[in-house]
């Protein structure tokens, strides 16, 4: 399989919800610190504070992981190097954390203005892939939404400052005089002993609101930013979109789950529930077949003309895969010598290669590539000359067994059914014999 290059993906809504999270986790921080270190509370409330806000650095230090992993890791550095800062300080911690979630703010609107401009042409170039009767993804409404939000939270910070002005008094200096300062500490003086309610409860309960229309608006539709710019590659690891399914997982949860988030806003594509691949079919291929009936043939090449149904292109692969196994010493041979022999087999039941055929079409569009996806993996780990992947190649050999043995299901079941008319074909034979009385 080709190395999948996440660069392509040039919409990411999870990159604006990564930021938007960071800049709310920095404006919370600002007065969860506050609370802890300038003695607002009580001990107790100081102790609850502090597990919020390592419950909240742990969930947000691994959703920017999942999200920048694929790509490149420096916003996973900045955000915890600004962390760390801000908690092991104690005069700075409210300056660095309002600084923070402004410089954060600042960017999530950015991304949603570029990503705006970008929607036009993106949809026109994946428009074959997108279901517009559920597609919904309008930036502008949330670039509105957000902004008023953010300058909503700006102005608490500035009431803060202007209430606690005097732990910064050794930084910058503020012009107490002025009628805009004096209405700011007046609303500080106000929440001054209300800062759990007012500065984090409040701004949180209008967030379940912003949460709603940004769920409608955006989220709901991200994974068709994803996935259309990878359709070229034909199959996509479910793990890239959600480590929901990581583990041992039901398939009907599975099946459900991909319906509701990537079935509902993207055509052509299915989950392979088996492998936790994502499958993006040939539309075009089909759209042609059912209008036709007959098969589209591929380029002639020099030595032969390969047609659609046939596995012969198949099995030149295996047999490719078979001469680098054996050069580099490995034990796979016998598995893929066992998977072409079963695949000329079905390749010589079937004769009409013009014909479609359902096992064909996914032997050629489905398991060979996988096929050659775990070959490359359990070669690439062998060069790595690493202890601690034998129980990963373990799980490459199992795999190949478990393809293996579809192969071999494939051809018993059209040897069954060639026996079952067989059969048929003689006991009808000899009834008419007998009627003849021959």
């Amino acid at each position: 399989m080709i190395q999948i290059d996440y660069s392509k993906i040039e919409i990411n809504i999870q990159k604006i919800t990564m930021s938007f999270l960071s800049s709310l986790y920095f404006y919370m921080m600002n007065y969860l610190t506050a609370l802890f270190n300038y003695g607002y509370f009580s001990y107790n409330y100081a102790m609850l504070s502090l597990i919020v806000m390592l419950l909240g650095t742990f969930f947000l230090i691994k959703y920017t992981y999942s999200v920048c992993v694929k790509t490149s890791l420096v916003p996973l550095y900045i955000f915890i190097s600004l962390v760390l800062i801000s908690f092991f300080t104690r005069a700075t911690s409210a300056l660095i954390c309002i600084t923070a979630s402004f410089v954060y703010s600042l960017y999530t609107l950015k991304l949603i203005y570029d990503y705006g401009l970008k929607q036009s042409d993106f949809i026109n170039k994946y428009r074959k892939y997108i279901k517009f009767e559920n597609f919904i993804a309008i930036f502008s409404i949330i670039f509105i939404i957000f902004l008023f939000y953010f300058l909503f939270l700006f102005f608490l910070n500035l009431t803060f400052i202007a209430n606690n002005y005097i732990f910064f008094d050794s930084f910058f200096y503020l012009p107490v005089e002025s009628g805009f300062f004096n209405v700011l500490q007046y609303v500080g003086n106000t929440f001054h002993d209300s800062i759990l309610l007012f500065y984090i409860l409040f701004p949180s309960s209008i967030l379940l609101i912003i949460y709603t229309f940004y769920a409608h608006f955006l989220t709901r539709s991200q994974y068709v930013f994803i996935l259309c710019p990878l359709s070229e590659y034909g199959q996509i690891p479910l793990s890239i979109i959600t480590s929901k399914f990581n583990g041992n997982s039901n398939k009907a949860l599975m099946l459900a789950w991909f319906k509701e988030n990537i079935g509902n806003y993207i055509k052509s594509v299915y989950l392979d529930t088996e492998n936790k691949m994502i499958i993006f079919e040939n539309a075009e291929i089909k759209e042609n077949y059912k209008e036709n009936d007959t098969p589209i043939l591929q380029e002639e090449s020099t030595d032969y003309e390969y047609v659609i149904y046939s596995l012969d292109e198949s099995i030149k692969k295996i047999d490719t895969l078979m001469a680098r196994v054996v050069h580099n010493g490995t034990h796979l041979t016998g598995v893929l010598y066992n998977m072409k022999s079963y695949l000329e087999k079905i390749n010589i039941l079937h004769k009409d290669k013009r014909k479609y055929n359902k096992n064909i079409d996914r032997i050629n569009n489905r398991y060979i590539p996988y096929v050659e996806y775990l070959v490359d993996t359990y070669l690439q780990n062998i060069l790595l000359r690493d202890e601690k992947i034998n129980q990963l190649q373990e799980k490459i050999v199992e795999s190949l067994n478990n393809i293996l043995e579809v192969f071999k299901s494939m051809y018993e079941s059209n040897m069954e059914y060639i026996a079952f008319n067989i059969e048929n074909e003689i006991d009808a034979m000899e009834l008419l014999i007998k009627q003849k009385g021959l």
